[in-house]
């Protein structure tokens, strides 16, 4: 599952060629030579990161090797199959990419003879290849059609180039670990039921076309509010690798809970499960215009279409966190998001708000918090979206009192930043409309205190 996981777009594509071949029934012989793409992802990954690492064979006489090396009768000859399965010669310049589309459409077939031995070579070869192959792919397609999987540490990563690597490696227990076969270390998975897909799918003999159908819609939270003293839902996902998003989500449920049943996940966790019952908010990042480690796969379920039976009825607003020294993909990730949900049918709670982390960040979010609290504790939201926002302002008798009926009230128009704090204090441009009749002096400036 590593290489699914790694890269989420071929994990959803894999995941909707199960739904579309086999669907909720039992998976039966008929389907396994329909499940091409699945069957070029599990061969990619073989030929990328195999399960044995080298073949040793030994000649019987003396012979030459490519009309070049000349090897004696009986001497030991190691294969590293690593880089035999990336030699670009054969695989393209591309090698080490992870691409299941260059087995796709008869590649496979036209390869050069020999080209791919992950099973070994010869007579020698596994015996139980054939079986192998099978049975990956039917437990992968097992697993795809009724569980999503996520990384417990979305931050895991093999980090090996398998060509860079020498064959006997001193380091390499501290990334792969090897029994039989070679395996990444310290590897942990999370398995969450897909929704709608109960513990009958594909189990022969079960009603399975139909039981789940009718469980496709998002069931009501068991939180939903019943009757008047019940919380009403609210879900809370965010993408973080540094923790400032976390941090939001956090600090949202820890306001909001008050008064809503929160639930904080991350947005790989949220994936083809987001509610109908409740708002949703989404606390996004973008890194260099990519989603956070624990939110690729949700983002990517987004691309790839995601559900629109499930989206319809979802209602979201999207709060995007990032630094604007990224120009070119500066929010890019949250405004994608916002832009794929309202396509996909769900409803915006309110437009998308945005923060910039090099400036003071947290007023904005202070103030965002707090209207969308207030939006949604008027269980109106989407009248609170259109209705036109006006504003009163009231004079506070407290300068009079102070200072007599001379006072006169100015107001501010314009208030922004012209520079960051990252050298001495924030430099900001003001500017005030004074009243009618009213003029002004600059005042004396004092020499700095030394």
């Amino acid at each position: 599952m590593y290489r699914f996981l790694k890269n989420p777009e071929v994990y959803h594509k894999a995941q909707a060629e199960v739904d579309r071949v086999v669907g909720n029934n039992a998976l039966e012989l008929k389907h396994i030579p329909q499940l091409k793409y699945l069957e070029a992802c599990l061969r990619e990954t073989l030929r990328v990161q195999g399960p044995i690492s080298l073949i040793a064979v030994t000649p019987k006489e003396d012979t030459v090797i490519g009309n070049k090396y000349r090897v004696k009768k009986g001497t030991g000859i190691i294969f590293n199959l690593p880089a035999f399965h990336q030699d670009p010669k054969v695989w393209g310049a591309d090698a080490e990419v992870f691409r299941p589309e260059r087995l796709l459409d008869g590649k496979f077939e036209a390869l050069p003879p020999n080209s791919f031995k992950p099973f070994g070579s010869g007579v020698r070869a596994c015996i139980g290849r054939a079986f192998a192959e099978q049975e990956m792919l039917l437990a992968t397609a097992l697993i795809l059609q009724r569980f999503q999987i996520e990384f417990a540490d979305p931050t895991y990563n093999l980090g090996m180039s398998s060509i860079s690597k020498p064959l006997i490696s001193t380091d390499l227990s501290t990334e792969l670990k090897s029994t039989l076969t070679v395996k990444p270390k310290d590897l942990k998975i999370k398995v969450r039921r897909r929704p709608g897909k109960d513990s009958m799918v594909g189990i022969p003999g079960a009603n399975s076309s139909t039981s789940s159908r009718q469980k496709d819609q998002i069931k009501p939270n068991d939180n939903a509010k019943s009757h008047s003293d019940t919380k009403f839902p609210l879900l809370i996902i965010y993408g973080s690798n540094a923790g400032t998003c976390k941090s939001m989500a956090e600090d949202l449920e820890a306001t909001a809970g008050t008064r809503f049943a929160v639930t904080v996940k991350t947005m790989d966790q949220a994936t083809e499960n987001l509610p109908k019952d409740g708002p949703v908010v989404i606390i996004s990042p973008s890194y260099e215009g990519k989603p956070a480690d624990n939110a690729k796969k949700f983002v990517s379920w987004l691309e790839a279409g995601a559900d629109k039976q499930r989206l319809g009825g979802v209602k979201f607003s999207v709060f995007g966190v990032g630094n604007s020294e990224w120009v070119q993909t500066f929010h890019k990730v949250p405004i994608r998001i916002d832009e794929i949900l309202s396509d996909l049918g769900a409803d915006r709670i309110q437009p998308p708000s945005f923060i910039d982390v090099k400036e003071d960040f947290v007023g904005p979010w202070d103030d965002w918090k707090e209207k969308f609290i207030s939006i949604i504790s008027s269980g109106d939201t989407q009248k609170l979206l259109t209705e036109e926002i006006t504003a009163a302002i009231e004079k506070s008798d407290a300068a009079i009192k102070l200072a007599g009926d001379e006072i006169s009230y100015g107001f501010v128009r314009m208030n922004e930043s012209l520079t960051g704090t990252d050298i001495g204090p924030a430099k900001m441009h003001t500017e005030v409309e004074l009243p009618e009749g009213t003029t002004y002096r600059p005042g004396k400036q004092f020499p700095p205190i030394l």
